[in-house]
């Protein structure tokens, strides 16, 4: 389910009208998908690689790229 989806990979699936995250991505898509269809959730990219008939057989997430670390400006470097 939804907690275990969290707890293996970050990933929090929205609250709504599914139970797993195959339901979410047949939720967010409107249809049955092909493989290579895709959605973007908050930087996480959701790929269908396969499906058997009307079900999402295996998915790939991506997680969000980490954010570059912000560095100070260095003295004398002319920015403020």
């Amino acid at each position: 389910g939804p907690d275990d989806v969290y707890e293996a990979t970050g990933f929090a699936i929205p609250d709504g009208p599914y139970e797993t995250l195959a339901g979410y991505v047949l939720y967010r898509l409107g249809r049955i998908p092909e493989p290579t269809a895709r959605i973007d959730h908050e930087g996480w990219r959701i790929e269908v690689l396969a499906v058997d008939g009307r079900r999402i057989e295996t998915l790939r997430m991506v997680a969000p790229a980490p954010s570059p670390p912000e560095t100070e400006a260095e003295p004398g470097s002319g920015r403020w």
